[in-house]
């Protein structure tokens, strides 16, 4: 892996995006910037994520079937993400704000192995998703993040920051 931190991205990065702001039949600059940045070695995701999408019957999981490189989308049995994730399972388990509920979807999801990732090497999480430090019944990724020192950016600072540029076709 590159020293530069790469953007390791959530579900809703393809997934919302594909819904709202970076559709594919209006925007496909967006999925061939993706697609770019994963060539460049800039960015990731990891395989909890790639089953996640492939789950979907739409042009989002062909997408991710067809078009995305599987090796982008990273294996998590890496021993240092493997002890990471304990200590955001530890850290959400052991936090009283939140309800059993919370904590118990929170473990089902394939935040914990995002955080677990970005923590052990230094990336930048993509997601749509925004801090909500008060709620009780949703433990939001940008809140757990940030206990385990990891940034949370939206695509499109992660945009920005790769200086991608989307231009009307002629």
């Amino acid at each position: 892996m590159s020293k530069r931190p790469h953007y390791l991205l959530d579900a809703d990065s393809f997934i919302r995006s594909k819904r709202e702001h970076y559709a594919f039949d209006f925007c496909p600059a967006y999925w061939d910037a993706l697609l770019r940045g994963f060539a460049a070695d800039r960015l990731l995701s990891i395989e909890p994520i790639r089953k996640e999408l492939l789950r979907g019957k739409d042009a989002l999981a062909d997408w991710v079937r067809d078009e995305a490189p599987e090796e982008v989308f990273e294996a998590v049995d890496d021993a240092g993400v493997q002890a990471a994730y304990a200590k955001v399972i530890q850290w959400a388990e052991k936090h009283p704000q939140y309800s059993r509920a919370a904590k118990q979807a929170f473990a089902k999801s394939a935040d914990p192995w995002l955080i677990a990732f970005a923590a052990t090497f230094g990336h930048l999480l993509v997601t749509y998703e925004v801090s909500q430090p008060t709620s009780k019944a949703l433990i939001k990724l940008p809140d757990a993040a940030r206990q385990f020192s990891v940034d949370c950016i939206p695509p499109y600072v992660m945009l920005r920051q790769l200086k991608v540029r989307f231009q009307l076709a002629k």
